[in-house]
């Protein structure tokens, strides 16, 4: 059974990403005021976060039940052209590793 199947498990979630929606906006905004890129490990996953939380709250003002909302949030976030170039970059680096491949 998926943990995700739980109401109360999900009305945490809901309370958590609905709840840091204004902060994360806030940084964001500041962080692409002051020139932030999303070029390294952390910086990309500081952009999905707040690309995450963004577009949970926009599917759950759409009446989006939690796991829609979820489901939703997850393909806008792995979409991106930014976090899946990231992705795939971090794919192609540990085959290469695995293989014991260098550049």
């Amino acid at each position: 059974m998926s943990v995700l199947a739980d109401e109360q498990v999900l009305g945490h979630i809901d309370d958590a990403l609905s709840s840091s929606c204004v902060p994360i906006d806030s940084l964001m905004r500041r962080m692409f005021s002051l020139g932030f890129r999303p070029s390294d490990e952390a910086g990309t996953l500081i952009f999905a976060v707040g690309l995450y939380v963004v577009n949970y709250n926009a599917a759950r003002s759409l009446d989006s039940t939690e796991l829609e909302s979820l489901a939703h949030a997850k393909s806008q976030v792995l979409g991106h052209p930014v976090v899946s170039s990231f992705l795939a970059s971090k794919g192609y680096h540990l085959i290469n590793d695995a293989a014991g491949v260098t550049n």
